[in-house]
């Protein structure tokens, strides 16, 4: 019969020939496609929990008072994985390669809600910042924060679930249509059946390598949360052990110390019975310990600041007053050194919401500082404007050295005296103690300084009206 000549025959082995050369040709093409589409995709997936919990550990640390974290990297870290989540739903491409759109709407929602969880995580943290210092361990937001948190990881998990099982099923029917091609193109010989075994079995190694790729940095991931965890705790068990010991030291050394300046002042009283070397020895007791009495003061504040043991009782406060009080206090130092100061704050009754004690107490701070730092003959400026979100802003300029970037940088670290140089007394903590006591009143510290051109440090408070 015709049909089984050998001329029909050599067109149904040709046919034949081209469906098992498109059958590898397919299997080729859908294999490199779902390598290329997948793997990025995978790897954007496994970024998202990655930059997030990154984000989460940094922050942490910040809270907690490291200052080598810089809370900028943290908000960059989260719109990395926000980044990573939209290249998924819409594509992207960066150097480490090219993202293409997902089309499951499923996939795509869960991916929506995803970066949903993202900027509710933003905000809870960005609120926590803002509210650091009442925003502990333990705390209300704290919670919140965790829990916002561990939500965004199972909205992630559920996303590289759903990748997972979108690329099985991917598989799947690529399998089942392997099968049928190769059963319809068995004839061509075990040469034909050997080649789409050998590259059924690739891309189940791509995919088994995958897995293992997601489930190993998983573990690490977690691992590294558990670490962070512990030394996170006892981080703060060390800084409380700290803050106690100064507290118990302080008290320890203020008993003793009032007992010296009590007999020094008793001496004093009786200085006509005195030689002038004896009056000029009692005198140098009594600056001593006055000196280590406004120190022992200061590491008591730190210790309180830090273990949250110190509140403030906010009140409507008339700042001109309280400006005037802390100038007087200065004004002895100021003359000694030939200082002049110039009062150029707006003498209406601005009214600021404040505690009136520890505001006086940074004003004081800075105005000694400014005294201190300056220059013989030289000037201090006060000015006060208001800033755009109605707060209050005292600035104070002397005509000293100035500071360059990296004093700038030291100069809110606990202990860091600068110009030791020149001798000048300080504990190196009054303004680590400011800008705390600031923050616990809502207000801020800043300073703007060039080298031997002076500085200019300022302070923002919040108006009553």
């Amino acid at each position: 019969m015709k049909f089984i000549s050998w001329k029909n025959n050599t067109f149904w082995v040709a046919a034949f020939t081209i469906v098992m050369l498109g059958t590898l040709y397919y299997s080729f093409t859908i294999g490199r496609h779902m390598a290329q589409h997948y793997t990025p995709l995978q790897d954007a997936a496994m970024e998202i929990k990655l930059e997030a919990t990154t984000a989460h550990l940094w922050f942490e640390e910040a809270i907690s008072g490291d200052r080598t974290i810089n809370i900028e990297s943290v908000w960059k870290h989260l719109e990395q994985a926000e980044w990573y989540a939209k290249a998924m739903l819409n594509g992207g491409e960066n150097e480490e390669g090219k993202y293409l759109a997902l089309k499951d709407p499923d996939l795509r929602h869960k991916i929506e809600e995803t970066i949903n969880e993202i900027h509710v995580f933003r905000a809870i943290a960005n609120q926590r910042w803002t509210e650091r210092s009442q925003s502990g361990v333990g705390s209300s937001i704290d919670q919140r924060f965790d829990q916002s948190f561990d939500s965004f990881l199972l909205f992630a998990d559920d996303v590289e679930t759903k990748l997972q099982e979108n690329m099985k099923e991917e598989l799947q029917g690529f399998n089942v249509l392997q099968l049928v091609l190769l059963v319809t193109t068995s004839l061509l010989g075990l040469f034909a059946g050997m080649l789409q075994r050998k590259h059924s079995s690739n891309l189940k190694k791509v995919h088994g390598e995958l897995e293992d790729k997601v489930k190993e940095r998983t573990k690490e991931l977690t691992q590294e949360i558990i670490v962070r965890k512990k030394a996170e705790k006892k981080a703060e068990e060390a800084s409380l052990a700290k803050s106690e010991f100064l507290s118990s030291m302080s008290h320890e050394l203020r008993t003793p110390m009032n007992a010296i300046l009590g007999f020094a002042q008793i001496l004093e009283l009786g200085a006509d019975k005195l030689d002038q070397t004896q009056r000029q020895n009692v005198r140098e007791i009594l600056d001593a310990g006055n000196h280590l009495v406004h120190l022992i003061n200061e590491v008591l504040d730190l210790a309180q600041i830090e273990s949250n043991k110190m509140s403030v009782n906010m009140e409507q406060i008339v700042i001109h007053d309280v400006l005037q009080q802390s100038i007087k206090l200065i004004q002895p130092n100021a003359i000694e050194r030939h200082i002049e100061i110039i009062d150029l704050v707006n003498k209406e009754n601005c009214i600021v919401y404040a505690d009136s004690i520890r505001l006086k107490q940074v004003l004081v701070n800075i105005l000694s500082n400014a005294v201190k730092y300056n220059c013989e003959n030289g000037q201090i400026i006060l000015k006060s404007e208001l800033t755009d979100n109605q707060r209050l802003r005292i600035s104070i300029t002397d005509t000293g050295e100035g500071l360059t970037r990296k004093e700038i940088d030291e100069l809110f670290n606990p202990f860091e005296r600068l110009n030791q140089k020149n001798n000048v007394e300080g504990t190196g903590i009054g303004l680590v103690i400011a800008k705390k006591m600031l923050a616990l009143m809502d207000g801020t510290i800043g300073v703007v300084s060039r080298k031997d051109e002076g500085s200019t440090f300022w302070i923002e408070i919040a108006l009553v009206n």
